[in-house]
């Protein structure tokens, strides 16, 4: 049995609500891995895990949002004789020339203190292997964490995303086409803790098979990050037409815009979700400027966020290449905005233009592409 020391940042600096926030955490953990882990525990400062499954346990923690990093740790008991034996059972395949000792001591009334574990181990492991003490990037760093009952050993540490963890009563809802913005969005707030569900809006001239086939790609790769995960599929064919006999080439894609939030807000509203998520980045495109956002960001009665606001899209696309989207992203398909785009976009649109063009629209559309929207669970 393997024993993995779950750290988190940020939720150590929440005071009051610390507490709920690790109780978060831990059940998140215990919900991701399921029948993987043996115990799940809150200790001081960190979540204990026992496993017999340490690489599948790891893969899935790694993508877990509010852990900082995690440690694969061998467990000794609270004696320096067997901390010296557990140190150097883990040090004997590890080719090193250099180490360094990093103890950190939760329990006040373990007879060393930090300093002095460190003292003592670094000594230990210089007389039985001969390798050299180098306290700046050394070649291997054995931690030790020496808590109430026990102590664990470890040198192999693995970075988590940090942030906060998945809260069910943060549910948002995720516009998702299928470039690189809006999974990189969806990423961005499950970081933050939201519970993402994705909206993506199917385009009539679309390939739907293969569309639908990225479209799931994307979602089964964002549902790693917080585990199950809502997709819904919303036909747009129908609202495209009544758009395209209505409404000016030069303002069409905001008033699709308008009709889009509109009904992701009717999805959120049906989930209890509280706000809406776009991949909007400032003046990236034309609809994107100040002030067409201004005229459309009101046809939306939920909180709009944007996460990627402040961009660019050099940054975007590394996100998306480390979080594991850009594959997908990248495959070719035309999207809804694709087939909206004028030769001569308006750039200053004004909310109450927009608002007379809508009224000219049938709203019984709407509705019906919420009744027809095909609802996947990943």
């Amino acid at each position: 049995m393997v024993h993995v020391l779950v750290h988190y940042s940020e939720i150590g600096i929440k005071k009051g609500n610390r507490k709920y926030f690790e109780n978060l955490l831990t059940n998140n953990i215990r919900q991701r891995l399921g029948g993987l882990a043996k115990k799940v525990c809150k200790d001081y400062g960190f979540i204990l895990v026992e496993t017999s499954k340490t690489k599948e346990v790891v893969k899935i923690l790694e993508k877990v949002p509010g852990i900082a990093y995690l440690l694969v740790c061998s467990k000794s008991n609270l004696s320096m004789d067997d901390m010296r034996k557990k140190s150097s059972k883990l040090l004997e395949k590890k080719g090193f020339e250099t180490f360094r000792v990093s103890a950190r001591r939760q329990n006040k009334n373990f007879e060393k203190t930090s300093m002095q574990v460190n003292a003592e181990l670094g000594a230990f492991i210089v007389k039985k292997t001969g390798k050299k003490v180098q306290l700046k990037k050394p070649d291997v760093e054995l931690v030790v964490e020496v808590c109430n009952k026990n102590a664990y050993l470890s040198i192999e540490r693995h970075e988590g995303i940090g942030g906060l963890p998945t809260d069910p009563k943060n549910k948002v809802v995720s516009l998702m086409s299928g470039g690189f913005d809006s999974p990189v969005a969806s990423y961005l707030m499950m970081k933050r803790g939201a519970q993402i569900i994705l909206v993506h809006f199917q385009n009539y001239k679309q390939m739907k098979g293969s569309v639908e086939d990225k479209i799931h790609q994307l979602a089964k790769r964002l549902s790693k990050y917080q585990g199950r995960t809502l997709l819904y599929i919303i036909p747009f064919e129908k609202i495209q037409q009544d758009i395209i006999m209505n409404v000016p080439a030069s303002v069409r894609m905001l008033v699709y815009r308008r009709l889009m939030l509109r009904i992701s807000g009717i999805i959120a509203d049906k989930e209890k979700a509280k706000a809406l998520v776009t991949g909007d980045n400032m003046s990236q495109v034309s609809s994107q400027t100040l002030e067409n956002l201004g005229a459309v960001y009101p046809a939306s009665k939920k909180i709009v966020l944007t996460p990627l606001m402040g961009f660019n899209k050099t940054e975007i696309i590394n996100l998306s290449k480390k979080i594991g989207t850009y594959e997908t992203s990248k495959l070719p398909y035309g999207d809804c905005c694709s087939y909206f785009l004028p030769q001569h976009p308006e750039l200053r649109a004004k909310l109450e233009d927009l608002e007379k063009l809508e009224e000219k629209l049938d709203k019984k559309l709407i509705a019906e592409a919420v009744k027809e929207a095909k609802k996947h669970v990943l």
